[in-house]
């Protein structure tokens, strides 16, 4: 009889992945979202979300986006 050891044999205790909460509101298949997030973490979410919102929407705003792009961040002249 051959034995196999795999990492789910190692689940540690209170680690059970059938009894997790099932509070994803994302439809992940372990059911499980988490959210141990600070305020200050959402805070620097939330400030690198508009940051990066407004650098896509002033990309977008240009009559060839991807040229803007490679010359903003390849072009050592621009």
């Amino acid at each position: 009889m051959v034995t196999v050891n795999n990492h789910y044999n190692n689940i540690p205790v209170g680690r059970d992945l059938n009894n997790l909460p099932n509070t994803s509101s994302t439809g992940t298949t372990v059911g499980y979202q988490y959210d141990g997030l600070t305020e200050e973490d959402r805070f620097v979410q939330k400030v690198l979300q508009e940051h990066y919102d407004k650098v896509y929407k002033e990309n977008l705003s240009h009559s060839d986006p991807m040229a803007y792009i490679e010359s903003k961040y390849c072009d050592v002249t621009s």
